[in-house]
C-alpha cells in the first residue's frame, strides 16, 4: 500500500524523516511519502459567506441587535485558505496524494483533537475519497510504531477527536455574535474599539482579573491588636478567634491594658507525632510557567521555548491532558534518571524509589504528564546555547519536579502544645527530620502566599506581647493567581491555560484583553470594557465555561451529538445580549475606560469618492505609509492621475514615491488604494542640504549641522554664498563660539563638503 503521511509542521516532518530513514521509503510491506502542513491551513469563512444570498445582509450586520441570535442551522460551515501560502501548501499535498492508496494522519495527538481537525480540513480540501488512517503517538520518535499500528478513521464522524474539535470550533465561531454585540454596545457608549473579543475562556479570565482588582481597590486595611505569647525560638501561641470574642481590639491602647492581665507562662507539650508527606504531583505546563514567571520569564517565552525543546526531545509533549504517567512511560525514563540528575545537580542517593508509586501512575496515558524527554543533555550549558536561559530553567524545573517522585517522603515531627496557666493559647510546630524530596523540589515554591512554618521546637517558657494584625489584603492577579483560579474551576489543560493567557495578553495585539507588568495582570481598554459589559453574563462565568468543556469531552466519547454544542451559544446569546445592553450605562462616561481609550489605535481615516476613469464609487485609505493626502491630492488621485508624495519606509526612513489609485489584492481580498511605482523611489536625506555654491557655481551637498548646532536657513544661505558665520555651541564647561565656512575636505580618502572652523572663542 502506498501511504501519504501527513505531519502537522515542518519540524515534525524533519523528525519523522530522521526516524523513518527519509522523506520516502518503506515501512514493512508499505511504501510511504512524507508531507507536512504548517498548522491550520484553512479557516471558516465569514458569516455572510456561510449562508444563502437572501440572508447575506443579516449575517454581515454589525450595527443592529435585531439580527441576533443567529440561526446556526443557516450555516454551511464552509472553509477557505488562510492565505496564498496555505493554498500552495494544500496544492502540494494534493499533488503528492495523486498516486497514493491511503493518507495517514500523523499530526499532533492533541487531547483537544485539534490535530485531527486540521488534518481533515486538508483532506477535504484536496477532495480525498479513499482510505484515511490515524497514527497515534506520544512522541515523534515513536512514529514508525504508530504507523504500523495505525487505525482506520476513514469515516471522520467515527473519530471522537475530530468531533470534539469541530464542536469547539463551531461553538467558538458562534461566540462571534457576542463580540459584535459587545463592540456595538461599546460604540453606543461613546467608545470606538476595533473589536471586543468575547469567548468562553478569555471572558472568564478578563472577568476574574476585573473582580480581583475591584477587591483590591475596595480593600480598606482594618488593623487589630491582641495578646499573644512567643518563645525565644519564635513559636507563637494564640487563641482561635471567633466573631464574638472580646480579646481582639481595634486600638492598641486597649490591647496594652489587656496585656497587664498576662504574665510569662510555661509550655505544656500535648503530643509529639512523626508524620510524612509524599512528593507532590507532577506539574503541568501552567505550573511550570508559574514557577518561571517568578524568575522573570513570560508565558510566551515558556510556551515557545518548551515547544522547541519538545521537538528536540529534551522534554515531553506539551499539550497533554495527563497529570500522571503510565508504567511504560515510567519505565522508559527510569534508565535515564541518573543522567538527568547529573545535569541538574541532584544527588543520586536521594532517588531511592525506582519502583513507581500508585500516586503518579495511571493505567493509560495518551502522552503522560509533562516531564523530561528521552534526549538527555550533556550539560545545562548545552541547553542554554540551544534554547537560551529560559530553556535551561525549563529543564531544571521540570527535571527536579519529576525526580522528586523518586525520592523518599518528607519526614517531620509535629508537636502540639498549650500554655499551663492560659490553656486557650495553643501552637503547632513542625520540625523537619528528613527533607528527602524537598531537597530536590519544594512544592511551596508554587504557592508564594503559603505560610512558612517555624522549624524550631518549643522552649519551656513564653512571654506575652501585643500582636498587630489586619484583615488580609486581596492578592494581586499574578500568573499564580490565575493558575489557582483555573485549577479551582477545573478549566482547561495546563497547555490550554498557558496558550490562552499568552494570547489575550499579547502586547502586539490591539485587541488584547490583558497586559502584564512584573508578573501582575491588568486590564486593557478592551479587557475592562468586556469585563464590565459581561457582568452577570454566562459567557464570562467560570461555571458555564467548565460545563461547556465537559460537554465537549462528552462529544469525544460519543455521548453527546457534536451538532448540539454550537447551538448552546444561541442560549447564551439570548441570555447575555439584554444584560450587555443594560451594561452600556455602566461603561458610559467611565473615567477609567476613558483614560484607557486614549491608548486605543486611531481608526483608519478613509475616503469615499467617484473614480473618474471608471465612474464607480470607491473607498480607500487617506493615509499611506505616514503620508496624509491633502484635499488637492485626493482629487488628483480620483481623476486617475499620478502624484509624488513624501512618506516613510517600513524601517522609518524618509522617501518620496510616485503613484496613483489602483485596485489591489492582499490575502485574497480586493481593495482600492495608493499604488506606487517602485522605480520612482527616492530616499530623502534630512541630515544633508544641497545647493549651489556661489564661488564655484556648482551644486554641492553638505551636512546641515555641525557638532551640537543645526544651521538655520539664513546660515545655509550665507555658507552657500561663500561667507563665514559665527555659531554658538554648548560644552561641559559652558558655551563657546566657532567661526568658519564651507570647505572641501578629505577624511580617510573620502572627499566631502563640510563646515570648517577658523576661530574658536569661549562665550
Amino acid at each position: 500500500m502506498k501511504l501519504l503521511i501527513l505531519a502537522e509542521k515542518s519540524s515534525a516532518y524533519q523528525k519523522f524523516a530522521q526516524v523513518l530513514g527519509g522523506i520516502s521509503g518503506n515501512i514493512g510491506t508499505d511504501t510511504y511519502e512524507l508531507v507536512h502542513s504548517h498548522g491550520h491551513l484553512l479557516k471558516l469563512k465569514d458569516p455572510q459567506d456561510q449562508v444563502s444570498a437572501d440572508k447575506i445582509a443579516r449575517y454581515s450586520e454589525w450595527n443592529s441587535y435585531n439580527v441576533f441570535p443567529w440561526n446556526l442551522n443557516d450555516f454551511a460551515w464552509k472553509k477557505t485558505y488562510l492565505d496564498t501560502d496555505a493554498k500552495k501548501n494544500v496544492q502540494q499535498i494534493k499533488k503528492a496524494a495523486q498516486d497514493k492508496d491511503a493518507i495517514v494522519i500523523a499530526t499532533d495527538c492533541d487531547p483537544s483533537g485539534e490535530g485531527d481537525l486540521l488534518a481533515w480540513e486538508i483532506i477535504e480540501a484536496i477532495g480525498w475519497r479513499s482510505t484515511v488512517y490515524r497514527a497515534y503517538f506520544s512522541t515523534e520518535s515513536k512514529i514508525k510504531e504508530a504507523i504500523i499500528n495505525r487505525k482506520d478513521v476513514s469515516n471522520k464522524f467515527h473519530s471522537g477527536e475530530y468531533l470534539e474539535a469541530t464542536s469547539r470550533q463551531r461553538f467558538d465561531y458562534g461566540s462571534m455574535q457576542l463580540s459584535r454585540i459587545a463592540t456595538l454596545a461599546a460604540k453606543q457608549a461613546g467608545y470606538n474599539p476595533k473589536v471586543l473579543r468575547l469567548g468562553r475562556f478569555k471572558s472568564a479570565l478578563a472577568n476574574i482579573v476585573y473582580q480581583q482588582w475591584q477587591k483590591i481597590k475596595k480593600y480598606v486595611k482594618k488593623p487589630y491588636f491582641e495578646v499573644r505569647y512567643k518563645d525565644a525560638n519564635g513559636n507563637i501561641f494564640k487563641r482561635n478567634f471567633q466573631d464574638d470574642d472580646i480579646f481582639r481590639f481595634e486600638h492598641k491602647p486597649d490591647a496594652n491594658n489587656d496585656l497587664l492581665n498576662y504574665k510569662p507562662d510555661n509550655v505544656v507539650i500535648d503530643s509529639t507525632v512523626t508524620k510524612t508527606t509524599e512528593p507532590p504531583s507532577l506539574i503541568n505546563l501552567m505550573g511550570l510557567a508559574d514557577l518561571l514567571s517568578k524568575k522573570g520569564f513570560t508565558t510566551s517565552q515558556v510556551k515557545d521555548t518548551y515547544q522547541k525543546m519538545y521537538e528536540a526531545e529534551y522534554v515531553s509533549y506539551p499539550r497533554t491532558e495527563d497529570t500522571k504517567v503510565d508504567q511504560k512511560d515510567f519505565d522508559e525514563l527510569l534508565p535515564l534518571v541518573d543522567s538527568i540528575a547529573n545535569v541538574v545537580g541532584v544527588d543520586h542517593a536521594l532517588l531511592t524509589h525506582r519502583t513507581a508509586r500508585k500516586k503518579y501512575i495511571t493505567a493509560k496515558a495518551d502522552h503522560g504528564a509533562n516531564r523530561p524527554g528521552i534526549n538527555v543533555p550533556t550539560s545545562l550549558d548545552e541547553l542554554e546555547k540551544k534554547f537560551g536561559k529560559c530553556g535551561k530553567e525549563i529543564y531544571i524545573t521540570l527535571a527536579k519536579a519529576y525526580l522528586a517522585i523518586l525520592c523518599e517522603d518528607y519526614v517531620y515531627e509535629q508537636q502540639k502544645a498549650h500554655l499551663a496557666n492560659n490553656p486557650d493559647f495553643k501552637s503547632v510546630s513542625n520540625l523537619p527530620k528528613k527533607l528527602n524530596y524537598k531537597l530536590v523540589f519544594n512544592e511551596q515554591d508554587l504557592d508564594s502566599d503559603s505560610n512558612k512554618s517555624n522549624h524550631q521546637g518549643f522552649l519551656s517558657t513564653v512571654t506575652p506581647y501585643i500582636y498587630e494584625g489586619s484583615n488580609p489584603a486581596p492578592a494581586k492577579p499574578t500568573l499564580s493567581f490565575l493558575r489557582k483560579f483555573l485549577k479551582k474551576n477545573n478549566i482547561g489543560t495546563g497547555a490550554t491555560q498557558l496558550t490562552t493567557i499568552t494570547d489575550i495578553s499579547n502586547p502586539k495585539d490591539p485587541t488584547a484583553l490583558l497586559k502584564v507588568k512584573n508578573n501582575v495582570y491588568e486590564l486593557t481598554f478592551n479587557g475592562l470594557a468586556s469585563a464590565l459589559l459581561t457582568q452577570g453574563c454566562q459567557i464570562s462565568s467560570p461555571h458555564v465555561t467548565k460545563q461547556l468543556l465537559e460537554y465537549m469531552k462528552e462529544v469525544k466519547l460519543f455521548k453527546i451529538e457534536f451538532e448540539k454544542i454550537p447551538t448552546l451559544m444561541t442560549t447564551i446569546v439570548k441570555h447575555d445580549m439584554p444584560i450587555i445592553r443594560q451594561n452600556i450605562n455602566v461603561i458610559k462616561n467611565n473615567p477609567t475606560l476613558q483614560k484607557l481609550a486614549l491608548d486605543l489605535p486611531k481608526p483608519a481615516e478613509r475616503v469615499n469618492g467617484i473614480y473618474s476613469p471608471t465612474g464607480e464609487e470607491i473607498n480607500f485609505s487617506r493615509i499611506f505609509s505616514g503620508h496624509r493626502f491633502t484635499d488637492s491630492e485626493l482629487q488628483t488621485l480620483l481623476d486617475g492621475e499620478t502624484i509624488t508624495i513624501e512618506c516613510t519606509s517600513k524601517k522609518g526612513a524618509p522617501l518620496s514615491v510616485q503613484g496613483k489609485l489602483a485596485q489591489q489584492k492582499y490575502k485574497d481580498k480586493t481593495f482600492w488604494g495608493f499604488a506606487y511605482d517602485k522605480n520612482t523611489i527616492k530616499f530623502i536625506d534630512n541630515n544633508h542640504f544641497t545647493g549651489i555654491y556661489t564661488p564655484t557655481g556648482k551644486e554641492i551637498r553638505f551636512k546641515n549641522s555641525w557638532s551640537t548646532h543645526k544651521f538655520t536657513e539664513s546660515e545655509k544661505d550665507k555658507l552657500l554664498a561663500g561667507q563665514k558665520i559665527r555659531i554658538k555651541l554648548k560644552a561641559k564647561k559652558g558655551s563657546w563660539y566657532a567661526t568658519g565656512g564651507l570647505k572641501k575636505q578629505d577624511y580617510k580618502g573620502t572627499t566631502f563638503w563640510g563646515f570648517y572652523v577658523e576661530k574658536k572663542e569661549w562665550a
